[in-house]
């Protein structure tokens, strides 16, 4: 996957959970619901893509 590509893909979903994580008006509990409820989907994405390309997942390496 090229840089750009990686950049598409993963930059709204950063930018989204960076901005759950700094946002002073939640409290804990709720930042860290907020922040799996972004991060789930994110990397079910990026798992169906690796998938998809024919890499191996971290934890299938070895």
């Amino acid at each position: 996957m090229a840089i750009a590509e990686l950049r598409d893909a993963h930059g709204a979903p950063l930018t989204a959970l960076l901005g759950v994580l700094r946002d002073r008006t939640l409290d804990d509990a709720n930042a860290r619901t907020r922040a799996v409820d972004l991060t789930v989907p994110a990397l079910t994405e990026l798992r169906s893509a690796r998938r998809h390309i024919g890499q191996p997942h971290s934890r299938n390496r070895y």
